[in-house]
């Protein structure tokens, strides 16, 4: 009983710190995602997926119990058209439920060395089905330059991903 009373200190300010630590810490998750996609024509439902394009995302989503999570990802893009490389560092996705599926959401305007001017990552199961559409600044003024989906699977899966984005561009 001398001991307790004399360590009852210690015995409080562990879990305390324990504790603190667990709601501080993040959840790391290692995201490297790499597919033959598509470029989606997204005026015409008949020739939806317009050409071929390959979509590699690498990095780290970092979830936090009580913080807001962020991701850092690097992303390539390689279609016939164009080619677009450009890191999003410290951004806060938005993970949401809608229907059955869960999605994570990206909408960053902060890039090095590109034309880029906004970049929306929409992700199906987060980080399995991926939607990226990319603005720039034009002579024009700010114009969609491509969207582009990949999936894992195949064409099938990108169905609901395709339908949320149009769901959230309608709703902006």
């Amino acid at each position: 009983m001398k001991f307790l009373k004399e360590h009852y200190k210690s015995f409080i300010l562990v879990p305390i710190l324990f504790v603190a630590l667990i709601c501080t810490c993040p959840l790391p998750r290692h995201i490297e995602f790499e597919s033959n996609g598509w470029q989606l024509d997204m005026s015409s439902k008949e020739a939806l997926f317009e050409e071929s394009a390959e979509i590699s995302i690498e990095g780290w989503h970092y979830q936090f119990l009580f913080f807001d999570d962020f991701a850092n990802l690097d992303v390539h893009i390689e279609s016939s058209q164009a080619e677009y490389e450009f890191s999003i560092d410290h951004n806060k996705p938005l993970l949401f439920q809608h229907g059955d599926a869960t999605f994570a959401h990206i909408n960053s305007a902060h890039f090095e060395g590109t034309n880029l001017r906004r970049v929306h990552i929409l992700s199906q199961a987060p980080w399995q089905n991926i939607l990226i559409e990319l603005e720039g600044l034009q002579a024009q003024g700010e114009q969609i330059l491509g969207v582009f989906a990949a999936s894992e699977a195949g064409q099938a899966d990108l169905t609901a991903l395709i339908e949320e984005y149009e769901r959230l561009r309608l709703s902006n």
